[in-house]
This record gives C-alpha cells, structure tokens and sequence, in this order.
C-alpha cells in the first residue's frame, strides 16, 4: 500500500489518497500520471495516516519524473505535516511551483556550477562564510528583501550561480528555480522565508541573517517559525547554520 498526492485531481480535502493496490512498481518521490493526472508518490508512511480514508480504484499509471521529489526534500515536507499539525496541501505550495504540468515541461536546466563567486558588494558580516572554499552551495536566508539589498549588492545578486528568491517571483522564475536547484546548478540562493523549501541536491550551509526579527514567524498555515524550519534542514542536509546579526 501506498499514498498519493493528487496535484490535479480531487482526491479528497486534502489531495491524499491510498492506493491499496500491490502492483505499483514506483517510488516514493516520484511523478506519475493516468490520464491527464498528476501524482506525487509520498511513499508507505505519511504523517496522521489515520486521516486519510479514501482510497482510489486501481489505475494504470506511468512514471514522468523519477526523484522529483528527494528523500531529504520529502523528509521534510512530512515533518512539516506533523509538527505543525497542518495539511499536504498547505504545506506542498510550499515545496512545488502551482503549475505541475507547466513545471514538468520545462526540467531542463543548462549551465554549470562556477568555481567561486564574486563578493563585491557583499557585507563584512556575511564575507568571512561566502569566502569559505570548502562551500560549494549555500542558502542565505533574510527578513525581507530590503535587507537582503542592503547586505548583498546588485552585482552580487545578479552574478553567474547566485539565485534570488522572493514571495513575489513569477511562475515561470519559480519553476527555473526548482530545477536549478533540482539538478546542483546554483551556488547561492538569497531569500526570504517562504522560498526556504526548495528542493536542494546538495547544501552545504545555512547563513541565518538577523534571525530573532518578527518576519520570519509565518502568519498563515503552517504557521511555522523560520529559524525552527531551517535547523531541522540542516539536520536533513547535515550541513552547518550560521547565525549573522545576532
């Protein structure tokens, strides 16, 4: 037996669903499709599985995205689900750009990962971690975007492997974000706290900026707070946080 969230599909009030059936050849993280329904496999164990009753009769699906999701990234989104006792559908804005279909299509993502960043423009307090040669991938993370242009320069931001994320950005940058990251092709990702979910094939550290500031409590479910998201990543990632403006 297996669970299923449906991203176009209604599958239930909160998307999930269980699929009973011994013949699903597919794993957890995957993307399958019947039809023209998409399916994210979220594996044997969910959180609150007593909470989801309904159960889909046997269909034949194919797979259209090995690993789309990882074990970490779904590690993560479970964890999400039961310690903010919240809903799959809650929290998956979080971790998927809305267009499944739209994202599906366009998985390719050229370029490579550049030997060093350029730090001009880049304040004393966040130089020392940005400089370290042992960090290949970084996350930065600010209360709001008026500090990350105060600490970080245009030219850093819009520097070869730096990707800059906000609440604001379009469908199509969201969707040319998840796969950057998706496939390691970005060095350095500046952002604000809901842009933290993002499914990372390799992080190496955490820079926490001003982490005691009132921006990083969310205010819609999941109600979560920033700093508590970003220790149990880098749990998941086993990879060091660091703490600038304390």
């Amino acid at each position: 037996m297996i669970y299923l969230y449906a991203f176009t599909k209604f599958a239930g009030s909160d998307r999930v669903f269980l699929y009973p059936h011994q013949d699903f050849a597919f794993a957890a993280g995957d993307v399958v499709r019947f039809g023209e329904d998409y399916f994210l496999v979220l594996g044997e164990e969910i959180s609150f599985a007593e909470a989801y009753h309904f159960v889909q009769a046997k269909l034949t699906f194919t797979c259209v995205s090995e690993k789309f999701l990882s074990k970490k990234s779904l590690e993560l989104l479970h964890w999400m689900v039961a310690e903010y006792y919240t809903s799959y559908k809650n929290v998956m804005r979080y971790f998927v750009p809305w267009d499944i279909v739209s994202l599906l299509a366009k998985w390719t993502v050229s370029g490579s990962l550049p030997k060093s960043l350029n730090t001009t423009g880049l304040d004393e307090k966040l130089l020392p971690f940005v400089l370290d040669p042992l960090v290949k991938r970084r996350l930065i993370v600010f209360p709001d975007l008026w500090s990350m242009s105060m600490l970080a320069s245009e030219a850093f931001r819009k520097q070869k492997g730096v990707l800059v994320l906000s609440s604001w950005d379009a469908e199509p940058k969201q969707q040319k974000a998840f796969w950057s990251l998706h496939e390691g092709k970005t060095a350095c990702v500046l952002c604000t706290h809901a842009e933290i979910f993002l499914p990372y094939k390799q992080l190496d550290q955490i820079i926490f900026v001003d982490p005691h500031t009132r921006y990083y409590a969310n205010q819609q479910d999941p109600r979560y707070k920033t700093g508590d998201v970003l220790q149990k990543i880098s749990e998941i990632w086993k990879c060091d946080i660091k703490m600038v403006g304390v």
